[in-house]
């Protein structure tokens, strides 16, 4: 999955199709990830015995260049390249295929068609260092701790097979508690430990990171469920040894703190054996058992581990290595990251042409916790240069702005620093009182008009959850379920992460796809809009040059042929199976907040594709604009639109000087063009003395798909009101909760 995830990610940057080499092992594991194609490479695929291609095999890059079969001409052209090239980037991988991860080597590549990739390690952080993919990664990730984190939830849905295995699993054991703790344990024989001596760690890192509660010796009285929190532990094991001895440690004694201990482990299969089918499913149902837990522990070098950390979006603790056989003080350490470590990274810097050490490169790529020689992604940014020597900023210069202080009303304490741990509690009441003070001002009203036609990334499916309408998961969820664990909150979560997985799929085909929101815990780690862009216009890569496609067949014959060609639209990389297992809505808000501070009425277009998205907000009204409104196809309205704010100025029909602007000199409306597209007299809107103009102008019809909150800040006659609404800037959550309810049935009254 490691390797997977990172053939993906090169696929995504080097805009490849990615096709994988299924094997009995992988068969019934994984949904398919791109909607209307298939990953999984044809049966009919030229190059035979791909699963025995090798570190010395005579078409793999590094012998390439060896042999002198390829040269790093930046000027070579398709024709004098061989079809296909094999990659060899495995944990044995030498100094030749370490090239290439060079700036070079990957522009030679680039003209090559059809990639043959086998690995064994999670390659990622080395992409990083690739010049020609920094700017895309940056924009992709943001954060770079989460690349795992989204491909892995992109890409990894588990079969309706094994999701099946992990619902059962889950809802029968693991619902019920108010805290899950994943336990991955993994002993390796190059650092060999007796089980009594793993034992002692686990519960001794367990005990002093508070994870897990003392047992109390002196009590005979078992702790209560009644008054007790429950907790439920998860271990994933090859043996039932730890199992057994943690069970009977809560079984037989009470814990210190009252709390109830459950302790549960899905197998015990003595010995790994991915060459199995059956084996591999339960592998991958654990791993995303942990992924569905609150707290990880995992045991260092273990990929499994690593997986599931990814996709829980967690930081585990990670069991140190033991050390003469006996376990290291501290028994455990907390990850800097939730990324994977990248165990055998390259140590040769193209640029520089010499051998350096990659966990000093960079600010953003550091030496993992339990591999020494290891690197990870962090979320450390770059402070100037990225390249350690270059200079870097002076960060004494900058501090923690103060929070600002307000003077209080008379009965009410002063908002600032001091009052900040109070807004929590203060937000419904103030909520409240927002939209209270809001329906008593009728005259003044903002048309907000649904920007449809414009250009939008995937939204949010509000209040889908993780089945569809009238699905059999629908209506147990909405009804209740008997183990307790299936509520109304889960559905309302965004069953396609923040825009990251795509709406076209059959859900029965894939049960896990969509259902997987109802049982993940939140992570609040929404992936970026142009990664979301970016997996969109892969999905449609795939479809256009995937398997049976014109495009693909193409392709094929030219690698029948054994002869290079001019680079086409499409180009693949297959990787081989080897050695185991988140615009209407910001708008909306937008709007709402101007209004807010404005004091205006908000009434909303209720065009087609809003209606029974959402309940109304307003008690005791409605923000449904009336049919019989009296502006003709406003829906209609454009950055050219003679009656927009910035034509009006451009034109002189308005005068944008508020001390020269009387309402009579004033339209009975303006409309407001906030698209993307405005222009800079459309963009006066934000300034102060174009807002004390609109003031005076009782209807306001506003057309944007931007959010455009920020602005709003930089208003001076708004500051203060603003400062005091948001002591914490969380706008959006706090608009959300006031005005954004889901609607089941219909659409207002």
């Amino acid at each position: 999955m490691l390797t997977l995830a990172s053939s993906f990610l090169y696929a995504l940057l080097t805009n490849r199709v990615l096709l994988i080499h299924e094997t009995t092992d992988l068969v019934d594991l994984f949904c398919e990830p791109f909607p209307e194609t298939s990953w999984v490479l044809p049966s009919d695929f030229p190059v035979k015995e791909l699963t025995k291609l090798h570190l010395g095999s005579a078409q793999s890059y590094g012998n390439m260049l060896k042999n002198k079969v390829i040269g790093v001409d930046l000027k070579a052209s398709a024709e004098s390249l061989p079809s296909y090239v094999y990659l060899h980037l495995e944990h044995d991988y030498r100094h030749l295929d370490r090239l290439f991860f060079c700036e070079d080597d990957q522009f030679v590549l680039r003209k090559v068609n059809w990639l043959v990739l086998q690995s064994d390690i999670y390659f990622v952080p080395s992409l990083f260092l690739v010049p020609q993919f920094e700017d895309e990664l940056r924009r992709l990730f943001p954060n770079r701790e989460t690349v795992f984190h989204h491909l892995g939830r992109y890409l990894f849905h588990p079969s309706n097979a094994v999701w099946g295995m992990i619902v059962r699993y889950y809802e029968s054991y693991l619902a019920k508690a108010e805290e899950r703790i994943g336990l991955q344990v993994r002993t390796f024989s190059r650092t060999p430990i007796s089980f009594g001596n793993f034992s002692e760690q686990i519960i001794s890192c367990s005990r002093q990171e508070n994870i897990l509660p003392r047992i109390d010796f002196e009590k005979l009285q078992p702790s209560s469920s009644k008054g007790g929190r429950l907790k439920a532990v998860l271990i994933t094991s090859l043996y039932s040894d730890y199992y057994e001895k943690m069970k009977n440690m809560y079984y037989e004694h009470p814990t210190t703190t009252g709390e109830v201990i459950s302790i549960y482990q899905p197998s015990h299969e003595e010995q790994q054996h991915t060459e199995k089918q059956s084996h591999n499913q339960k592998a991958l149902a654990e791993i995303y058992l942990l992924g569905l837990c609150d707290v990880l522990v995992t045991s260092g070098w273990s990929t499994f581990g690593y997986v599931a950390q990814g996709l829980a979006g967690l930081k585990p603790w990670i069991l140190l290595s033991p050390r003469n056989g006996k376990a290291p003080d501290p028994p455990c350490v907390r990850a800097m990251s939730m990324e994977p470590c990248f165990h055998t990274p390259p140590d040769f810097d193209c640029k520089a042409k010499k051998y350096v050490d990659m966990g000093t490169m960079v600010r953003h790529i550091r030496h993992c916790e339990d591999v020494g020689r290891g690197v990870k992604l962090t979320r450390r940014d770059r402070v100037g240069s990225a390249r350690r020597g270059c200079g870097a900023m002076d960060m004494k210069r900058f501090r923690r702005p103060q929070q600002p202080t307000f003077p209080a009303r008379r009965g009410e304490p002063a908002h600032g620093a001091a009052n900040e741990r109070k807004l929590g509690a203060g937000i419904p009441r103030l909520g409240l009182l927002l939209v209270a003070c809001l329906m008593l001002l009728p005259l003044l009203v903002v048309v907000v008009v649904s920007g449809a036609r414009r250009r939008t990334y995937p939204e949010p499916i509000i209040g889908a959850g993780g089945a569809g309408e009238g699905s059999e998961l629908d209506g147990r969820v909405r009804n209740g379920s008997e183990d307790g664990f299936s509520t109304t909150s889960k559905i309302q979560r965004d069953r396609l992460l923040g825009g990251l997985l795509s709406a076209g799929f059959d859900e029965e085909s894939c049960l896990s796809r969509y259902q997987s929101v109802l049982y993940r815990k939140d992570t609040g780690r929404l992936p970026s809009a142009y990664l979301v862009e970016k997996l969109r216009e892969h999905e449609a890569l795939q479809r256009k040059c995937g398997p049976n496609t014109v495009y693909y067949k193409k392709a094929l014959k030219q690698l029948k042929s054994g002869q290079g060609i001019e680079t086409t639209d499409c180009n693949y990389l297959v990787w081989i199976s080897y050695n185991g297992l988140g615009n209407r809505i910001l708008t909306g808000a937008s709007a709402f907040l101007y209004a807010l501070l404005t004091n205006r009425v908000l009434l909303i277009d209720r065009g087609a594709d809003m209606a029974n998205l959402f309940c109304e907000p307003f008690p005791g009204t409605s923000w449904l604009l009336p049919l019989d409104f009296p502006v003709d196809q406003f829906r209609g309205f454009n950055i050219s639109t003679p009656t927009s704010y910035g034509n009006m100025v451009k034109n002189k029909l308005i005068n944008n000087n508020a001390g020269h602007s009387t309402v009579e000199s004033l339209p009975a409306y303006i409309y407001l063009h906030l698209d993307h597209d405005y222009g800079d007299y459309d963009k006066l809107f934000f300034c102060e003395d174009d807002q004390k103009v609109l003031e005076k102008i009782p209807w306001l019809i506003l057309h944007s798909d931007n959010y455009f909150v920020p602005a709003l800040f930089l208003i001076p006659s708004y500051e203060d009101e603003l400062h005091r609404l948001f002591l914490r800037r969380i706008l959006f959550s706090i608009i959300w909760a006031v005005i954004f309810i889901t609607q089941p049935i219909g659409f207002g009254a």
